[in-house]
């Protein structure tokens, strides 16, 4: 078997990550590490704020932020303010083409931005 990322079982899967902290996103990264596409999408400005978590007390002491470079790694980013509509139109655009979208974003917040899957589904009726 060859490494290349064609030859993975879930190339040309399209997998949007809306999530941060350490479960959603290593769910994102193990379809990446399997040959998935995917867009990591986070706030303009401050990103995810696991970006920032060096120091956290339950993090490695360390200068290096490991846990975000295991949660990212592979994922191409993005970043959209989806409390703008010219962002959320952005985001509706990738959904048509995406096959599965990732969040942990508490139900209120998916709710305000409008990406629950009641309001994604009509772009896209596979999305998962």
């Amino acid at each position: 078997m060859t490494d290349s990322p064609d030859a993975l079982p879930l190339a040309g899967l399209r997998v949007l990550d809306l999530s941060t902290f350490i479960a959603a996103p290593s769910a994102a990264v193990v379809l990446c590490d399997y040959g998935a596409d995917v867009i990591k999408i986070e706030q303009p400005g401050s990103g995810d704020p696991n970006r920032e978590a060096v120091g956290f007390a339950a993090y490695p002491n360390s200068d290096v932020n490991y846990p975000w470079l295991m949660d990212s790694r592979n994922k191409r980013s993005l970043a959209l303010d989806l409390k703008h509509p010219e962002s959320h139109a952005v985001l509706e655009r990738l959904v048509r083409g995406a096959d599965v979208l990732i969040t942990n974003l508490p139900p209120a917040v998916r709710e305000r931005l409008k990406i629950r899957h009641d309001d994604l589904a009509p772009l896209n009726a596979r999305l998962i």
